[in-house]
């Protein structure tokens, strides 16, 4: 709707006028559709493509969720995490979770055999741990049976690594100044040397990364990186802020949100916040490593998402997140000081 007002603009007044006209125009729509919520609607399904990827990805997402067909379970991971909370709840009841308990399990029977290991094996310390907590009843004693034979299934090799609740390392603190020190540090570095990236160093940072907080551990997010200046500039010329210096770039990343962690509208805005949550981890990753970066933002346009979708070969419940410029920063070249907000002007105390 507003490209066609704009086209229209430009072809009546043309120049700085058609500017103007397009800005008074986009203020009285979104004005008058802040306020109504029926015209909302019909704008939204009629005149604008803006959130058609995303409510395609919402809903996608919940079907492949319902069909649980892949390498990693987001109901089996959601389910032990759940059970993980509460076997470390200071104020824990004698006996939880009898009503999805059972599910986790048959889920983790089901799969058992295409789990990822890592995935497999934290689930099964957890439930291990959850049977030898809990009050037992037939309900509790049935699940703990199918869990038990689905144990027996497994070559022994597999059993040895399980991983359950446990103490919260508490190694040398790190100074604050150091971290301070490290944050000041990262810039957004748009230029970059010839050095190569070398995958190993990416995949150590991205280690690091994968630590930082996630709903329910789900970690809906997958990421593709393209190395060189062939590969690179595939990835990160498709945002609009990356033109003019994409192609120099030693590695690029897309993160990609997958919408079928989930089972409910209500949690599509996960994807966006846990690959924030990572992607802030991972740039602060890659300055231990010497690397630089910059964190590229996606655009909501249309064309561009389609045009994402085929390069990346993008399923129905997938769309890109952002994308990120990384590699040795070139020395000589400046960077955005970027003065952040005060402190004061951020934090208001409820009262």
């Amino acid at each position: 709707m507003i490209h066609k007002l704009k086209a229209l603009a430009q072809a009546l007044v043309g120049g700085p006028a058609a500017s103007r006209t397009i800005m008074a125009c986009r203020r009285t729509l979104h004005a008058i559709l802040s306020k109504t919520w029926l015209l909302r609607g019909v704008y939204q399904a009629f005149a604008s493509s803006n959130f058609y990827f995303e409510h395609l990805a919402v809903s996608a997402g919940i079907a492949k969720y319902n069909r649980g067909l892949s390498s990693t379970s987001p109901r089996l991971r959601r389910n032990v995490h759940r059970l993980e909370k509460g076997l470390t709840s200071r104020h824990r009841r004698s006996s939880f979770a009898r009503d999805y308990v059972l599910e986790t399990v048959r889920e983790l029977a089901d799969r058992t055999h295409e789990l990822d290991p890592v995935e497999r094996n934290w689930a099964m310390g957890v439930l291990k741990e959850y049977f030898a907590s809990v009050d037992h009843d037939t309900l509790i004693d049935l699940a703990e049976e199918e869990f038990n034979t689905s144990i027996a299934t497994l070559p022994q090799s597999h059993v040895l690594d399980l991983h359950g609740p446990m103490l919260k390392k508490t190694g040398k603190p790190v100074p604050y100044d150091k971290f301070m020190e490290l944050s000041v540090q990262r810039r957004s570095v748009r230029w970059f040397t010839d050095k190569p990236v070398k995958p190993a160093d990416f995949k150590m940072a991205v280690e690091a990364a994968l630590l930082s907080p996630s709903s329910c551990n789900r970690l809906p997010f997958r990421i593709i990186a393209g190395y060189g200046t062939i590969e690179a500039p595939r990835i990160v010329g498709l945002p609009f802020g990356a033109a003019g210096f994409g192609g120099q770039v030693p590695l690029g990343v897309a993160i990609i949100g997958d919408f079928s962690s989930y089972f409910s509208v209500r949690d599509r805005h996960g994807p966006y916040i846990d690959a924030g949550l990572f992607g802030m981890s991972l740039s602060l990753a890659l300055e231990t490593l010497g690397l630089s970066s910059t964190i590229i933002n996606w655009p909501e346009v249309a064309p561009q998402d389609m045009i994402a979708k085929r390069r990346f070969r993008l399923k129905s419940h997938e769309r890109v997140i952002f994308m990120m410029a990384i590699g040795y920063a070139d020395v000589d070249v400046l960077v955005p000081s970027s003065a952040k907000k005060s402190v004061e002007h951020m934090i208001s105390e409820l009262r």
